[in-house]
């Protein structure tokens, strides 16, 4: 992700601008649909992602690829509040001149439902982006993030806004294509106009996941989430937590305290990985969890600099092995 300075007014709006993709790499996990990693189920099933020295690689993977969508979102979902808070619905469409450096256009429509000239609950607006090259670097992105506001707090301070989200992107780099599908609530808040913090949330009801797929095929997706972000010139602090399926394997970002992230990076913090569904979570398929996890657990400890170490441990908290990598490679 490559980031993109633009002048904002006070308020909601001291962001950089984001390219949409995942830090990511959307690979097919081959180890995770093999029926030799010792996980068990056949297709169509699911079963426990159980945790061994030859898949915690895989798996930290899919747990990079999941907590990365969120500062990205945020950045995206930014310029939208940015514009409702700031914009005139009069002058919309918004062209975002500037943000497809590359090539293409991103537009941003706001739909002032009761007509008072001003963000209110139940009006709603649309990103959209047709074939937006961020950088020129060849890779696009096209489709819409689209918000429904459903709170709106900002006067006096702290202010905050409460909206639903979807977000249908296909970001493209010949011959690959990566489509996130989401659908969720959220709330941005800010006392100062520096900090600022987003509470993503994923009821377990139909549709509201976040789902990704490379060339057709499901990489992975998540439900049953609540993940909460604060953002300032300092970095990011994410606390993600939230029930993943990828290749018929679940696991579970655990609870706990707030990862840092510094350059693009998890740089501090520690995330548990468990080989089962927290919660149990029908939206992913697995209502009733799964029954064939062996207690094994995961950890990916972030030693600064962007270096990482993953542990795997027993259903007797005994680590069984550890492996040093980086984000960098996780991700790429």
């Amino acid at each position: 992700m490559k980031c993109h300075s633009v002048k904002h007014k006070p308020m909601f709006c001291k962001q950089n601008i984001m390219t949409v993709a995942l830090y990511a790499s959307l690979a097919v996990l081959g180890a995770c649909s093999s029926s030799d990693d010792g996980n068990g189920a056949a297709a169509g099933d699911l079963s426990a992602f159980n945790f061994n020295a030859s898949n915690s690689t895989i798996a930290a993977e899919i747990a990079a690829a999941a907590m990365s969508f969120f500062p990205g979102y945020h950045q995206v979902s930014q310029v939208v509040i940015d514009k409702l808070v700031n914009g005139d619905p009069n002058n919309s469409p918004f062209p975002l001149v500037g943000l497809c450096n590359g090539g293409g256009s991103a537009t941003l429509t706001w739909n002032d439902i009761d007509g008072n000239n001003v963000l209110s609950v139940d009006d709603t607006a649309s990103l959209q982006f047709t074939n937006c090259d961020f950088d020129g670097s060849g890779e696009t992105v096209t489709g819409t993030v689209d918000i429904t506001a459903t709170s709106v707090d900002l006067d006096p301070p702290p202010n905050s806004i409460g909206y639903t989200t979807s977000v249908n992107l296909a970001i493209s780099l010949v011959p690959e294509t990566t489509t996130i599908l989401a659908n969720f609530k959220a709330t941005t808040s800010t006392q100062d106009n520096i900090d600022f913090t987003n509470v993503y949330i994923a009821e377990d009801a139909p549709g509201q996941t976040l789902t990704v797929t490379e060339n057709g095929t499901e990489y992975f997706k998540m439900g049953c989430f609540d993940v909460t972000q604060t953002f300032n010139v300092a970095g990011i602090e994410l606390a993600p937590s939230g029930a993943i399926v990828a290749s018929n394997k679940v696991l579970s970002l655990a609870g706990g305290p707030s990862l840092s992230f510094v350059n693009d990076a998890m740089n501090a913090g520690t995330k548990r990985l468990l080989s089962i569904s927290v919660p149990a979570c029908g939206s992913i398929g697995s209502p009733g969890g799964v029954d064939d996890s062996d207690g094994s657990y995961m950890e990916i400890e972030a030693l600064g600099g962007g270096n990482l170490r993953l542990h795997t441990f027993d259903v007797n908290n005994v680590e069984t092995s550890s492996v040093d990598t980086t984000w960098d490679l996780l991700t790429d």
